[in-house]
């Protein structure tokens, strides 16, 4: 994971929210790309929280996918947030919970367009 200012994720801003991936540029957000090799990174962010940390737009690019990146930055994105951070909770809005409910994350609502509420304590 490589850490980098938004500016390097915004021109694939309007790509990733046809996806609904969150790619907003919010305060207290770090970006990351996985790899910089290709045309379109696969990236992803991590949001401080008043309450710990969100995990934010998982983007993988559609030549990419199928291949276990996404799951490996969310998983690098969770080890940094808990280990790293120090991070105490870790939260996610994501359309298919079940991979965040396979690494212990329980859910706590749901929001208007149809994202589960998930969260993690450490």
């Amino acid at each position: 994971m490589i850490k980098v200012p938004y500016a390097r994720i915004e021109p694939y801003a309007s790509i990733a929210a046809k996806d609904r991936v969150s790619v907003g540029n919010t305060q207290n957000t770090e970006w990351f790309i996985w790899f910089d090799q290709v045309k379109e990174p696969p990236f992803c962010a991590l949001m401080k929280t008043t309450k710990g940390y969100r995990i934010k737009g998982v983007w993988v690019p559609a030549k990419l996918r199928g291949n276990g990146v996404g799951k490996e930055m969310t998983l690098a994105l969770m080890n940094y947030a808990a280990n790293d951070l120090m991070a105490s909770r870790i939260e996610v809005f994501a359309y298919n919970p079940k991979f965040y409910e396979i690494h212990g994350y329980k859910r706590f609502g749901k929001l208007p367009n149809g994202a589960i509420k998930l969260e993690k304590l450490l």
